[in-house]
């Protein structure tokens, strides 16, 4: 066992094509004008049926700070705009 080299980490995290995906979803979803959290989840779920409401609006959640930290949205109170 001492021979065996462990297998090379994956440079990218398993879940990245979706963070992707989802961050596009946003993006299209505030080039309407500013939305609540909630509403963009509604357009993720109705996106991807198999999430309940909560789990679609924590992505939503997840996406628009990770969009928030790379400086393309900001908050408005409650709402959520294109910087």
């Amino acid at each position: 066992m001492r021979d065996i080299e462990p297998p090379e980490p994956s440079r990218y995290p398993k879940n990245a094509a979706r963070h992707r995906e989802t961050r596009q979803l946003v993006l299209d979803v505030l080039r309407d004008g500013p939305k609540h959290a909630s509403d963009i989840g509604a357009v993720i779920r109705a996106q991807k049926p198999e999430l309940t409401r909560r789990a679609a609006t924590n992505r939503a959640y997840m996406a628009l700070y990770r969009l928030y930290e790379a400086g393309l949205v900001r908050r408005e109170g409650r709402m959520w705009e294109l910087a």
